[in-house]
């Protein structure tokens, strides 16, 4: 009895020497090691600099950094840091964003964060075969696994309902609303967000947020393979692994330069196809197109084009999303898009082959040109785009973010002719749609001073015309006449009798 007992007390002492050795090690199968230079500097930020990026090469480190931070922060044992006290004892929450949730179980949680941590105080919930979560069954702590590999509204949306202490962003997200909607997860708490990704592919819009870090608020660190002791004597053996790569996807893989985008669908020259504002003398008057990708229960994309009268080019002045839920029937879809364009000359309609929106339309008098056979002509789409932007037929507002965060973020898959993600590109596919059915250039038709003077006139008029039938409805009271719904310039100002 007392030689067990004994035994149970050496067994206890090894288990709590071997946790204080993990309280300083770096990798926890590795009780030894420590954080290099690169990572030391990245931990010793966090109560300084509240949003941070790695942007590294691969098997850098970066991954294993961010996990063994979470780690000290749940164990309370980082060695720059000490838990605000406005805080208080509430529980953690962390959120972990990455592609594939299946990897971050296997990955980041498994292998990188959980060997710092009791395992017999942790509760994993699965949906399916799925991790969702872990939580501390004595303090409350959690922790959220999240996917971002879609980069869909409905994805953001998800992302939403928390209020995070921590967030850990793994690899690049394709669509720069999630990193947006991440970073603000922490916001109310006064927590702390970390991002570590190698850029495979290119986002200009990301790079631009990040190369724009600007210390105490934001911070971009970089990390190469060799920073990496085990890969530290490996230069030789990588280059030759790395032979047939180009010398941009090289510096991308060991050293996480930004992606020059060898699998973009698109070249898009952010500075020569995109404008700061429209021409001076542009105004409602021009010939506009209203360009739509319609959806009922996921986002609707909306684009409107004007041309300028005086050169024939086309510029993109509005691109949003119209949200579908299960309450967004098509008649409140149709209308909601009308609102968007009724104060323009609009000379053409533009529609995806969605029946439900254009039989709605039609029922209001209102006719789209529908892309001919999109699904079999979609190459000749891609390029009919890629040309009216590579010869400056068409230009793009920067303050247009949708489309320009798309046409830069698309992506073909490797070895293949199949974008990633095709279905999440709605602005994009709007933008194809125009350029295919944009109305031919004829100086005869543009938008003359007199002609943009009676525009504005007539609109002025409609808008009279109903301010004044409000007044009779009110002083009269009963049923009144009222002015027929007038569609871009095409209003009548006939009445009829409700």
């Amino acid at each position: 009895m007392d030689q067990l007992f004994e035994q149970k007390q050496i067994a206890s002492a090894v288990r709590a020497l071997q946790r204080k050795q993990l309280i300083s090690a770096f990798d926890a199968f590795r009780p030894d090691t420590r954080p290099n230079k690169r990572q030391d500097e990245v931990l010793r930020d966090i109560g300084k600099v509240r949003y941070r990026y790695v942007v590294a090469g691969n098997q850098s480190g970066k991954s294993q950094l961010a996990a063994r931070e979470v780690a000290w922060i749940l164990t309370d044992t980082h060695p720059y840091w000490k838990r605000p006290p406005e805080w208080g004892e509430e529980p953690l929450l962390i959120l972990i964003a990455g592609q594939d949730l299946t990897m971050m179980a296997t990955e980041l949680w498994a292998k990188k964060l959980a060997p710092f941590l009791d395992q017999s105080e942790w509760r994993p919930e699965r949906q399916g075969n799925t991790l969702k979560k872990v939580i501390n069954k004595k303090t409350g702590d959690q922790i959220i696994f999240l996917s971002h590999s879609d980069g869909s509204e409905k994805n953001r949306k998800h992302m939403q309902g928390y209020t995070a202490h921590y967030v850990w962003l793994d690899e690049m997200p394709t669509n720069t609303s999630i990193l947006e909607e991440l970073q603000l997860r922490i916001q109310s708490k006064k927590g702390y967000f970390i991002a570590t990704f190698t850029p495979k592919f290119r986002n200009d819009k990301i790079r631009r947020i990040v190369d724009s870090s600007e210390e105490p608020y934001a911070k971009k660190y970089r990390m190469s393979k060799f920073d990496n002791p085990i890969f530290a004597d490996a230069f030789e053996e990588e280059m030759s692994r790395l032979q047939g790569f180009s010398e941009a996807e090289r510096r991308t893989i060991l050293y996480g330069d930004w992606s020059t985008g060898d699998n973009a669908v698109y070249h898009f020259d952010y500075e020569l196809m995109t404008v700061d504002q429209l021409p001076n003398h542009y105004n409602a008057g021009w010939r506009h197109v209203e360009a739509v990708d319609p959806a009922l229960r996921s986002k609707c994309g909306y684009s409107l084009w004007a041309e300028d009268p005086n050169d024939g080019i086309w510029y993109l002045v509005n691109d949003e999303y119209i949200q579908g839920d299960a309450t967004l029937d098509p008649d409140k879809l149709f209308h909601l898009i009308q609102k968007r364009s009724e104060n323009f000359n609009i000379v053409r309609r533009i529609s995806d082959s969605m029946a439900f929106y254009t039989s709605v339309a039609a029922k209001y008098g209102v006719n789209y040109i529908i892309p001919y056979s999109k699904n079999n002509r979609k190459d000749e789409l891609i390029k009919g785009l890629q040309t009216a932007l590579s010869t400056g037929k068409i230009k793009i507002g920067r303050w247009c973010g949708t489309f320009i965060d798309e046409v830069q973020s698309c992506q073909f898959q490797e070895d293949s002719d199949k974008i990633i993600n095709s279905s999440i590109y709605h602005t994009l596919d709007c933008a194809q749609y125009f350029s295919d059915n944009m109305p031919k250039y004829d100086p005869s038709k543009a938008a003359l001073p007199w002609q943009v003077m009676l525009h504005k006139a007539h609109q002025r008029r409609l808008s009279d015309e109903s301010q004044a039938l409000k007044l009779s409805k009110i002083q009269k009271g009963g049923r009144v006449a009222k002015p027929l719904k007038a569609w871009g310039n095409r209003g009548n100002g006939r009445y009829r009798i409700r």
